[in-house]
């Protein structure tokens, strides 16, 4: 039985060698690929992995195809290939050119799939942070295991030599909090959502838990885009978030540090996990503003006329809709964000009025706007919130907790 399986079909494209019967063209390619596809899970082992190269005119039914033969629980990534460079143009008589192609990859059972990866080292200059407990902490127990939560100025939490008594530092990602019987699974079940209640840049000290004999682990929750990227232009900042169409991220290619544009949204469309149907293009307006001379609304910012489109305008609008892999319909709403709150929160509510959206109605489960506003919020049955900012699940799935 094969271990590992690549495809590279026809990408039906109409001016590739595949030849079709009669007329049929786009039926005759979904016969083809069903047909293989069906081969190739028949001759894949239990432990083995298929691999199918793709782009944008059938992707989509390939992966509906790949998913009908495979299961949808085995699909394990879609990579996302750049394949040529916008400035070198396969053909000049096309507006449009793609550089990007996919590559579906999935699993015979994912179960028994073991991914064959390079291993990490940890020598001894890890072990260089130090933790000095202030006070005694606040003691509390969740899950059976006894805890002590220690605030900002509580404790100190230094690098020192390295040694043997030294602790490591690990940052977990979204994808270890889920990983049954772990110490990140226990942290982003019971002690990340106290952040409500302690806040930020608060240590946990969780008895009983790790398997490196001191009988206890801490655990700091905090932002590692807000931590790390402070002073660092080679990280991602929150700052982002205010203009999230105009971030830049310095990095090294072949020894030289260039400036490349991140895509927020596409990145947070696959954090979510979110099946795109709908991407909107982004709109501008202009505002204008003053204080309200009504009994009613006395003092209060109002728009002085109307919110007007404008090509060169302050401030613009994208929307997104697609759906959860729990089947949610989602709205992700992105904004730019001025110094002025007031008057940017009033702009998106005259912009959610206008476009006919509410948080009450049955259109979205779930609703994701950047920057903190004045929409009405609604709690879910699963006691959770509809309207949710990007910026918390972003940093949530990516970078949630640091354990040392």
């Amino acid at each position: 039985m094969a271990k590992c399986i690549y495809v590279d079909p026809p990408y039906n494209t109409g001016k590739d060698d595949f030849i079709y019967k009669d007329n049929y063209q786009h039926s005759c390619w979904l016969s083809f690929i069903i047909d293989r596809m069906t081969l190739c899970h028949r001759l894949l082992g239990e432990h083995g992995a298929l691999f199918c190269s793709i782009d944008d005119n059938e992707a989509q039914h390939l992966e509906s195809i790949c998913n009908d033969v495979f299961g949808r629980e085995q699909l394990l990534a879609p990579l996302f290939i750049q394949v040529r460079y916008a400035n070198k143009t396969l053909s000049e008589d096309n507006d449009f050119h793609r550089t990007i192609e996919r590559v579906f990859f999935y699993a015979k059972d994912r179960s028994a799939f073991k991914p064959v990866k390079d291993l990490v080292e940890y020598p001894l200059e890890n072990f260089q942070w130090k933790i000095t407990e202030k006070t005694e902490g606040t003691s509390f127990t969740v899950a059976g295991r006894k805890c002590f939560v220690f605030k900002p100025g509580e404790y100190e939490l230094a690098k020192d030599e390295a040694s043997l008594e030294g602790l490591k530092e690990t940052w977990a990602t979204g994808s270890l909090l889920r990983q049954k019987g772990s110490s990140g699974e226990f942290f982003g079940t019971h002690l990340a959502p106290r952040k409500q209640i302690d806040g930020l840049r608060c240590l946990y000290k969780v008895e009983g838990i790790g398997e490196d004999g001191l009988g206890y682990r801490y655990f700091i929750l905090s932002y590692m885009l807000d931590v790390e990227s402070r002073g660092s232009p080679s990280l991602l900042n929150v700052e982002a978030f205010r203009s999230p169409d105009q971030y830049m991220l310095k990095v090294e290619r072949d020894g030289e540090t260039q400036l490349v544009n991140v895509d927020l949204m596409e990145t947070f469309n696959w954090l979510l996990g979110l099946r795109v149907q709908h991407i909107n293009m982004p709109h501008r307006f202009d505002a204008e503003f003053k204080r309200s001379e009504e009994r009613a609304t006395e003092g209060q910012l109002v728009l002085d006329g109307r919110l007007g489109p404008s090509e060169d305008g302050t401030y613009w609008f994208r929307t997104i809709e697609g759906t959860s892999p729990d089947g949610d319909k989602v709205l992700v709403v992105w904004r730019n964000l001025t110094d002025n709150p007031e008057e940017h929160n009033l702009v998106l509510d005259e912009w959610f009025r206008k476009q006919e959206y509410s948080t009450r109605d049955l259109e979205f489960d779930l609703i994701y706007v950047n920057g903190d506003n004045n929409l009405e919020n609604l709690r879910r049955e699963d006691e959770t919130w509809k309207v949710r900012l990007i910026e918390e699940d972003f940093q949530r799935l990516m970078f949630d907790v640091q354990d040392v």
